[in-house]
């Protein structure tokens, strides 16, 4: 979890509204921020309307079919959430990792994406201001001037323009409005820790308004690499967002919005723990022994957004234009030695181009319905570059013994794999829902989707002084373009229905179908495309309030089945993506928020997954019968929020943060090596804030415990990277003090 607790000097009760069942006795410091209010939400629980939009109308959470967990700007603030890796925790079924951001690993209900190559697909849609961001380093971005978070869970195709086979996370921001505001925030803290933002609205005239916001973070490392005397995992990003609201252009609403955002970091850390390079096998989250003096992460995103608005007759009709891209710049030591074994790095460049249009009919009747369609064309370029020692490989190998390996020591080899990947595509989409009565309603949904993809691979002749043949990850097209094509087709169905029994009191089923089209690997140019992964998906759930809403719940429970799911999996000294048979989840999920108090938030929530592979048999190997990776039989997560009046409008607020999951693993093979011990951890904040002057100052803790814990691992042998053990140990303790104002 492991997010800084932002104050925010406004204070309003923070509430969520989610949708998942099971069971959760935590602690008083177990509960999950995925909890969320209307942005206008009074400051007492029993008044809170919880408002989603993710079937395109506004509509509140009881009404609607979908396991959905809903976060505010509050909430946000509360949790310290800057970006999408944040947002694990916040709603049951959601976990994962942030080993890089070029590989983050986001899984809900046991469905993610991990792939690095760039011939495959995101299993989880995220989505800004509607528009589709794709590939983990666009989804990577900041974010600090949300209206909301909405986290929906399980296959969602009929409700978005792209596909979300394992669910999707939809970023709402605030429009500019014609009030004058500016707020700031500034952290700082150990290990260099230095975080700031501020967010300004203005109008212009009494149409036109302006919103910006502004944002860095900087870190220092806490790794330490014996061979350069260098501290790993040190990052830094600036990020500044803008956007013009026009809500008077030829009588509908046109926004403008571009953001850019310029992320400086260090890559993963590999360590090696073959006998033949022996590492430090007791302590994954201790030193690294790596010949690397500057293993880099370099990133930079940006995007901008048309989207207009105009009343129609019988509804409102959107149009909505954009334009996302990243630049990426990567190089690390894969082989984790002090030895120039194999260094990697991978410089991408992408933009990705799309034009929806929807309908959204009226709310007079007993039936109301949205339609859109959606086209899009991606470019991805990328060189991926693998460097040796001749000298250093030649003895790994055992190509010659080491007295004719000397000659080549210091002989740098570089070899080179060039892909290039043209994606396209159109998808038509819709729901309709009709309430039979003031009690019942039913919604169906179909979306059809085709996907034509281009992809090319060059690998030039490596030059040096040894045999490609000797060498195992060496990929060689002689130089030759290897150009595979593949198109893909799929229909999306969905079928909902629910019924408010009263008294505060819902219940709904859902059947639905996702898709995630198949693709090509690029490490693999000679294998065909791999297959595009279906799941069927159903669930039952229910919500309720109590107490005059101080008491809120949300239970669901789901079943699905995956055919052909896309994995990656290490093969020899590469990862490479395959098509597992079939796998299989289960499990239920709980949110429960109580306000005894207009002082008081208690949010807790539980998830049980379990998340298996049914017929997966890769080289010989079997994993059936596997747990999913990055899938913990059980989450439990929960925030507490109190405020104590002082005096003259001073009051004191506490907020604490806790987690705790049982045991994930981060391969399908399922070893206990390349796998994570369950584990808690907690954060803690303390301050002070002024209700009417819009300044707070507060304490906080990050880890309390200072737990150890490795977020992200990857095993191997001397056939498999060389022996090196991928671990990325988690953040350490982080103390610091936040200021906050509005002005």
């Amino acid at each position: 979890m492991q997010k800084n607790l932002s104050s925010h000097p406004q204070r309003k009760p923070v509430r969520h509204g989610g949708l998942v069942g099971a069971v959760m006795l935590t602690s008083l410091l177990s509960v999950v921020p995925s909890i969320a209010q209307e942005s206008e939400s009074l400051t007492n629980a029993a008044a809170d309307v919880i408002i989603v939009t993710a079937q395109k109308r506004p509509k509140n959470v009881s009404d609607v079919a979908l396991s959905v967990s809903v976060i505010d700007n509050d909430a946000l603030k509360a949790a310290g959430v800057t970006n999408i890796f944040d947002t694990i925790d916040l709603a049951p079924g959601v976990t994962g990792v942030n080993p890089s951001n070029e590989l983050t690993q986001v899984s809900v209900r046991g469905i993610q994406t991990n792939d690095y190559g760039i011939g495959s697909d995101p299993a989880i849609g995220v989505f800004l201001d509607d528009v589709y961001l794709g590939r983990n380093e666009n989804t990577a971005t900041t974010f600090i001037d949300l209206e909301r978070i909405e986290i929906v869970r399980g296959p969602q195709g009929a409700l978005f323009g792209r596909a979300t086979p394992g669910g999707a996370i939809s970023l709402v921001t605030k429009k500019p409005s014609g009030e004058e505001s500016l707020d700031g925030f500034a952290s700082f803290g150990t290990r260099n820790r230095q975080k700031a933002y501020i967010v300004g609205n203005t109008p212009v005239t009494d149409s036109l308004s302006l919103r910006g916001s502004f944002y860095y973070d900087h870190e220092d490392g806490f790794i330490s690499n014996i061979a350069t005397g260098q501290e790993i995992g040190a990052e830094e990003r600036v990020n500044g967002r803008l956007s013009v609201l026009h809500d008077d252009f030829l009588g509908g609403e046109l926004q403008l919005t571009g953001w850019f955002e310029q992320f400086r970091g260090d890559a993963l850390t590999y360590r090696n723990v073959d006998e033949t390079f022996p590492g430090e096998e007791d302590d994954v989250t201790g030193p690294i022994d790596s010949d690397l003096v500057d293993p880099t992460e370099d990133r930079n995103i940006f995007g901008a957004i048309a989207r207009y608005e105009t009343p129609l007759s019988a509804g409102v009709l959107v149009s909505i234009t954009s334009l996302v891209g990243y630049e990426l710049d990567y190089l690390e030591d894969f082989d984790g030695t002090p030895d120039f074994l194999f260094n990697y790095g991978q410089y991408d460049e992408q933009h990705l181009l799309s034009q929806e249009l929807r309908f959204v009919s009226g709310d007079d009747g007993p039936l109301s319905w949205f339609a859109g369609v959606i086209g899009y064309r991606e470019k991805i370029g990328s060189t991926i570059v693998q460097s040796y020692d001749d000298g250093d490989l030649c003895v790994f190998y055992e190509i010659d013994d080491e007295v004719n390996c000397a000659p080549f020591a210091g002989s740098v080899t570089d070899t080179f794999i060039f892909a290039d990947a043209r994606n396209s595509g159109a998808a038509v989409y819709g729901e309709a829902t009709y309430a039979f009565t003031d009690q019942f309603s039913m919604s169906a949904g179909l979306r059809y989707t085709y996907d034509d993809k281009h992809f090319v691979v060059n690998s030039p002749v490596p030059g040096g002084n040894l045999d490609p043949d000797d060498i195992g990850y060496i990929i060689d097209t002689g130089g030759t373009d290897v150009t595979r094509d593949a198109s893909f087709h799929s229909v999306q169905p969905r079928v909902a229905a629910t019924y408010d029994f009263g008294s505060g009191l819902s219940a709904f089923a859902v059947i639905s179908r996702g898709d995630k089209p198949g693709g090509f690997d690029t490490f693999d140019p000679f294998a065909p495309a791999f297959n595009e992964e279906t799941v069927w998906n159903y669930e039952i759930g229910s919500r309720g309030a109590a107490f005059d809403k101080a008491l809120r719940w949300a239970l669901s429970a789901f079943y699905y089945r995956y055919n052909d799911l896309q994995v990656l999996t290490t093969v020899g000294p590469r990862d490479i993506v395959q098509n597992a048979g079939s796998a299989r989840g289960v499990g239920v999920e709980a949110e429960v928020t109580v306000a005894p108090t207009p002082f008081i938030d208690l949010q807790l929530s539980a998830a049980y997954v379990d998340a298996k592979y049914v017929d997966f048999v890769e080289a010989g190997d079997d994993f059936s019968g596997n747990r999913l990776s990055y899938t913990p039989e059980l989450a439990l997560a929960g925030l507490l929020s109190m405020q104590h009046p002082i005096t003259g409008g001073i009051e004191a607020f506490f907020n604490s943060q806790a987690s705790y999951q049982t045991r994930q693993h981060f391969s399908p093979v399922n070893s206990m090596f390349a796998s994570q011990t369950a584990y808690a951890l907690a954060d803690l904040e303390l301050g002070f804030r002024a209700l009417d002057d819009g300044w707070s100052v507060s304490a906080f803790v990050e880890n309390v415990a200072d737990q150890g814990y490795i977020g992200f691992a990857q095993e191997g042998d001397e056939d498999e990277n060389f022996g090196a053990y991928v671990a990325l140990p988690g953040r350490p303790r982080v103390i610091g003090v936040n200021l906050a104002g509005e002005f």
